[in-house]
């Protein structure tokens, strides 16, 4: 079952979605399997892509601490998958002005099925 966590570092709310034991194997591939645990931050307000990065880049250590502890919970469903605890990301980016700001950027634990 997919879940949702609110993590708030100091001004700034990270959510981390993440598949738990309930999970149905069958529905999992090596397409879908980056998405087992994944961190997104949006900003109450706009910022920059290098901003969003900065921000995430600073509390990358607490989320590889959350992403092993939702891994420990769940160790039924996640046996069955290599875990490099490091992360790939992605910025949804909106122009304006002739500036690019982010509305949402994620970063995805490096997960593939054995």
């Amino acid at each position: 079952m997919r879940k949702k966590k609110q993590l708030k570092f100091d001004n700034w709310n990270i959510y981390v979605m993440y598949n738990d034991s309930d999970t149905e194997m069958d529905l999992i591939n090596d397409a879908n399997s980056q998405d087992l645990i994944c961190f997104t931050f949006v900003p109450k307000e706009l910022v920059t892509e290098r901003k969003a990065q900065e921000i995430m880049g600073t509390y990358e250590n607490e989320m590889i601490s959350e992403a092993k502890k939702i891994v420990e919970a769940n160790k039924s469903f996640y046996k069955n998958f290599d875990i490099e605890y490091k992360f790939g990301s992605h910025g949804f980016i909106m122009k304006a002005q002739n500036k690019s700001f982010v509305a949402r950027m994620e970063k995805r634990l490096k997960i593939k099925p054995k």
